[in-house]
C-alpha cells in the first residue's frame, strides 16, 4: 500500500493582518522607549564633571602700609551661580570675638565639596569702625606673606577654625571670608558678630 500523498496550501496572509501584526510590532517598541524614558527620570544620570572657567580676579593695587587703612576688596563672587562656584558650597560660617584673646576673632567654615577639589587659601575682610570711622580690615594684609594656617584644601569635606588679628580699638561688625584661588575667588560669603550663617 503506497503512503496517501499529503498536499500542503499556503494561503497568503492578507494585508490586514500584516498590517496588524507590524503595528503590534512599533507598539511594542514605543512602549519600551515610554518606560525607559519614564524610569530615566527618576534615576537620573550623575552630571558629568567639566571643567568650568571660574570669573578672573583683578589683583588689588598694593596698600599703604597703615595698619587700619581701609583697603580695596578683591572682585568677590556673593552672587555667583552654582556652576560658577563648581560645587564648592559654604555650609556653616561663624565668626566671635574671644574674652580671653582682646583684640582677635575666632572663626569656623564647614565646607562641603561636589565638584572639582577646590586648593587655595581663605582671605578675610572685617568691617566695622576704627576710631568712630567705618574701617575695613583685611587678613592677611595685601603684601603679607601668606599664612600657612590659612591655606586650605577640600576634596569633600572640611571643618577649619582659626583666629583674626585685629588692630587695636577696632570693633568688628561683619566678616567676609573669600575663598581664593590662583585664578581669583571661587567663593565668597558674609556673616555677622555673633551668629552663623
Amino acid at each position: 500500500m503506497l503512503p496517501t500523498p499529503t498536499v500542503r496550501i499556503e494561503v497568503p496572509k492578507p494585508l490586514w493582518h500584516r498590517v496588524l501584526q507590524k503595528l503590534a510590532m512599533a507598539g511594542g517598541v514605543l512602549l519600551a522607549l515610554a518606560l525607559a524614558f519614564r524610569a530615566g527620570q527618576h534615576f537620573p544620570l550623575p552630571p558629568a564633571a567639566e571643567p568650568v572657567p571660574v570669573a578672573m580676579a583683578v589683583p588689588a593695587p598694593p596698600e599703604p602700609a597703615v595698619a587700619a587703612a581701609p583697603a580695596p576688596l578683591p572682585p568677590a563672587a556673593p552672587d555667583a551661580s552654582p556652576a560658577e562656584q563648581d560645587g564648592l558650597e559654604l555650609k556653616a560660617f561663624s565668626v566671635a570675638q574671644d574674652p580671653a584673646l582682646p583684640g582677635q576673632l575666632r572663626y569656623r567654615l564647614t565646607l562641603a565639596n561636589s565638584g572639582r577639589k577646590f586648593n587655595g587659601t581663605l582671605q578675610f575682610a572685617v568691617a566695622g569702625e576704627q576710631e568712630g570711622k567705618p574701617a575695613t580690615w583685611r587678613y592677611p594684609a595685601a603684601g603679607d606673606a601668606p599664612d600657612p594656617k590659612l591655606k586650605v584644601e577640600v576634596s569633600r569635606f572640611l571643618r577649619t577654625a582659626g583666629v583674626i588679628p585685629l588692630p587695636d580699638g577696632f570693633t568688628p561688625r561683619n566678616v567676609t571670608v573669600d575663598l581664593l584661588e590662583p585664578s581669583g575667588v571661587r567663593l565668597s560669603q558674609q556673616t555677622r558678630m555673633g551668629r552663623t550663617s
